[in-house]
């Protein structure tokens, strides 16, 4: 349109080996976290701008960060990747900004440099020191009066467990990922980890099969985060009853 070229998706392999599903699929998922994160900064008087500026921490290929192009100008969204895929996110979508990192803070900007922070299916796979430090981390960057999202497993992933346990059970497909999970996590286990998560803790699930030791499977909610994080951030909205594929925080920089 107009001489205009739309951003191009990279292999389809690539996508699935980073979220199980690729292109229409794909950014499907990307548009409903951007639909939800439009109504939540609308409902807390925190909404996009022309001079917003946007962080996209964990972007894979970069699905995420192009769902939010209609809201933010692309010269203001940083899309971070502390992996290789940010060069394959790079050939395919040239207007936004694409950063390769380190897997620990710091990230390469300064104190308040941001108003707004997205991340997807990232604090869903840290371990406790990860989590812990990027929190801070985004507290750091964000100005006061920004607002973060983070998508986390919580109870409701947990209680979806036992009936995935009763499905395999009765022999039924389940998917490949729940199979994973459910063969580290019995289901006599799933109780405990309900409680510790309910009562403000993090369960960390650890994994052999991943490249690193520090990326597998951590259940929190946002009782953690109001506990443990009440001086940098306030918590203005957590969507855990199926809204999203995953459950999501909202915090507020204090």
């Amino acid at each position: 349109m107009r001489g205009i070229a739309f951003p191009s998706f990279p292999s389809a392999d690539l996508q699935r080996h980073l979220q199980g599903n690729s292109n229409e699929m794909a950014i499907r998922g990307a548009l409903s976290f951007r639909e939800h994160c439009v109504g939540v900064l609308k409902a807390n008087g925190a909404p996009f701008s022309k001079d917003s500026i946007l962080i996209d921490f964990g972007t894979g290929w970069g699905r995420i960060a192009r769902a939010f192009m209609k809201d933010v100008p692309a010269a203001n969204i940083y899309a971070i990747e502390p992996f290789d895929f940010s060069v394959e996110a790079r050939k395919a979508n040239s207007y936004i900004s694409f950063v390769k990192t380190d897997p620990l803070p710091p990230l390469p900007f300064c104190e308040g440099f941001a108003t707004h922070f997205v991340t997807w299916s990232t604090f869903s796979h840290f371990n406790q020191h990860y989590f812990d430090r990027w929190i801070s981390e985004i507290a750091r960057i964000l100005r006061p009066g920004g607002v973060c999202f983070i998508t986390t497993l919580g109870v409701r992933f947990l209680e979806d467990l036992k009936e995935a346990h009763r499905q395999k059970i009765n022999g039924q497909q389940i998917h490949f990922w729940i199979d994973l999970i459910l063969k580290r996590l019995p289901h006599d286990a799933i109780d405990t980890a309900i409680a510790e998560v309910r009562s403000g803790n993090v369960f960390w699930l650890p994994s052999d099969s991943v490249a690193r030791s520090e990326f597998a499977e951590c259940f929190v909610t946002d009782r953690y985060l109001s506990d443990k994080f009440s001086n940098l951030f306030t918590v203005i909205d957590y969507a855990d009853h199926g809204q999203l594929a995953q459950d999501c925080i909202a915090l507020r920089r204090k």
